[in-house]
């Protein structure tokens, strides 16, 4: 009867309350009869209830940031796991201080839980086939999500190694690469080595490789403008003689086509050198041409065309 006058006084908080139910259900009566006596739902007790089940520590969070009694089934949830309780309170207490942030209803605040409970069971089924961490022995290993599916890490201590051989992941990955270049590793990670005669072999190989490399990018990379080995009057004389598909002229522009490759196309201008008068040569690509292959073969041209006048 003490219990009933009091629930319902205007000043009677939530906690006095709960504690007044807790301490009726700690005695002979039920849920039921509870909701029955005060004339309020089954849900109505066993929130307060649920209120008084919480650990001490989120207990004091919840009446000193004022965190509704509805959020304390979701966090009961989560009674094996106090951390993510705290983390969870901290979320809700988020959301209900700020507009853009944390958890602002219960069943965002279930989805949490059934998130962390979906970890902890993948966690589980990791540890159980292929154990905890070689390294520190934690059981709080994951997958990563990407990158290679056989790659396993520790959140403790963030060693990764393979799942099944339990290598190291960084000699794992070495090893594929040494057995990609044709070697076997046979050894340990701790152990691994390569003869002399094997790194020899090896640094020949990227010697070569790095050396094929730098010429084709050296091919790749003729200028399009550059000075001819011989004078613009050398140039044009034998390609005047009997290669000449039509001439052009305009203003103090000369266009000439020609019969023989009649797709190049270059500009060539007088330039004086030190040692003599030499061209200055502007290869002109076009829009539908490769622009290296059109300059390769304008270099090729005047290479031809300089040793003829030598």
């Amino acid at each position: 009867m003490a219990a009933s006058e009091n629930i319902f006084r205007k000043d009677f908080s939530p906690w006095e309350e709960a504690r007044a139910i807790g301490s009726l259900l700690a005695g002979k009566f039920t849920i039921k009869d509870l909701a029955k006596r005060f004339g309020v739902s089954d849900s109505y007790i066993r929130s307060r209830r649920d209120l008084l089940r919480l650990p001490k520590k989120i207990r004091n969070k919840f009446e000193a940031k004022n965190v509704p009694m509805s959020y304390a089934s979701s966090v009961l949830k989560l009674e094996a796991f106090e951390e993510a309780q705290v983390e969870l309170v901290d979320e809700i207490v988020s959301g209900l201080t700020s507009g853009y942030s944390g958890i602002r209803t219960v069943e965002k605040a279930d989805e949490f839980v059934a998130r962390v409970i979906k970890r902890k069971e993948d966690m589980e089924a990791l540890v159980a086939k292929y154990g905890p961490c070689p390294k520190c022995g934690s059981k709080q290993i994951f997958e990563r999500g990407w990158g290679d599916e056989n790659q396993l890490s520790c959140r403790e201590c963030n060693h990764s190694w393979h799942k099944v051989t339990k290598e190291p992941w960084e000699y794992y990955e070495m090893k594929q690469k040494a057995e990609e270049m044709g070697y076997k590793v046979e050894e340990g990670p701790e152990t691994v080595k390569f003869t002399p005669k094997e790194m020899a072999e090896m640094i020949k190989g990227e010697a070569e490789k790095q050396s094929e490399e730098e010429e084709e990018e050296s091919e790749e990379k003729l200028p399009e403008k550059f000075r001819s080995w011989i004078p613009l009057e050398a140039i044009i004389a034998p390609l005047i003689a009997d290669n000449i598909q039509k001439i052009d002229v305009s203003g103090q522009t000369l266009e000439i086509q020609f019969i023989e490759n009649p797709e190049l196309s270059f500009m060539g201008y007088r330039k004086d050198y030190k040692s003599g008068e030499k061209a200055r040569i502007e290869v002109h690509s076009g829009w539908s041409s490769n622009s290296q292959e059109q300059t390769a073969k304008i270099h090729d041209l005047i290479k031809r065309l300089s040793e003829q006048v030598k």
